[in-house]
């Protein structure tokens, strides 16, 4: 197969049969803008002088302008079933379904819009932090932790910081979570319960997931309600996913009554996802900055 790059459009002729096929985005544009840019094409698919042309374009077409294209081009290179409009194109996928489930970015868009009327809460709430984050970014410092804690999450994708109260848990984690959100993953912020996760995770979607003090001090009620095996089994399902992060924060005390009172955190082996944030982690110059930023 060899291809043609023309501008942002493909021209691509296949095997020896000589059949060249070139797609036109030209989703947003005006029509006269489109067959402006076939009548420059148009020589050079007469030089390449294949036995069939097919035109697909981002654009609903009637009759009448399939003909006019076909008249640039030449009826002995176009026919009209040859040029595929939005419509025609639309009409096929829906025709072939194993395409659609294939490539998922066809239909993301449009399930991504359903997920957002079913699941108005959990968006809203993520929404929501996003601008606290935005809002705190002055103040943010990297420190020592935090290039730790980033290398730790690259590697394992899952993060669980933990640490004594008002230590920067919940800063260090929301420093994490603009780190990401810069490299374009989608914020999702679980308040209540891990299930909240499960229901709006995408394939082939980079997402972010932060539970922040995920056990709290209903930790007890938590792990009645079996909130430890749901957390170690969405656990292992992002860490094997590497379009998905996690980040759980919690108090080291409240882990340590966990582990006591659930053996199902050691059987997830949940440790070698730990980072747990110490004052003593701070250096001189980091005290500094951190002072500094505040005032």
């Amino acid at each position: 197969m060899t291809q043609i790059l023309l501008q942002k459009q493909k021209l691509a002729s296949i095997g020896s049969s000589n059949v060249i096929i070139q797609s036109k985005h030209y989703v947003k544009s005006s029509y006269s803008s489109l067959i402006n840019s076939l009548k420059l094409e148009a020589p050079k698919v007469t030089t390449l002088n294949p036995s069939r042309y097919i035109l697909a374009i981002c654009q609903g077409l009637t009759n009448i302008r399939k003909d006019e294209i076909i008249e640039i081009f030449g009826s002995q290179y176009l026919r009209s079933d040859d040029i595929l409009s939005l419509d025609d194109i639309t009409h096929k996928l829906s025709q072939n379904k194993d395409i659609e489930r294939k490539y998922y970015k066809l239909w993301l868009n449009s399930i991504e819009v359903l997920f957002s009327l079913l699941h108005n809460d959990v968006i809203g709430k993520s929404n929501h932090i996003i601008q606290q984050i935005k809002s705190n970014v002055d103040n943010y410092v990297q420190t020592h932790d935090f290039n730790i804690a980033k290398n730790k999450l690259d590697i394992i994708n899952t993060l669980i910081i933990t640490g004594a109260p008002g230590v920067g848990k919940t800063t260090l984690a929301e420093q994490l979570c603009l780190h990401y959100i810069l490299e374009e993953y989608e914020l999702i912020y679980i308040e209540n319960d891990i299930e909240e996760g499960e229901r709006v995770i995408l394939p082939n979607k980079k997402q972010l997931f932060l539970y922040d003090d995920f056990l709290g001090r209903n930790y007890l009620n938590a792990l009645r309600n079996k909130e430890d095996s749901k957390i170690v089994r969405f656990i292992n399902r992002i860490r094997n996913d590497t379009d998905k992060k996690l980040i759980l924060t919690y108090r080291t005390t409240i882990l340590n009554q966990g582990k006591s009172s659930s053996e199902l955190f050691h059987i997830g082996n949940t440790e070698k996802h730990e980072y747990e944030v110490e004052v003593k982690n701070l250096d001189l110059l980091d005290k500094a900055k951190i002072l500094y930023n505040h005032i």
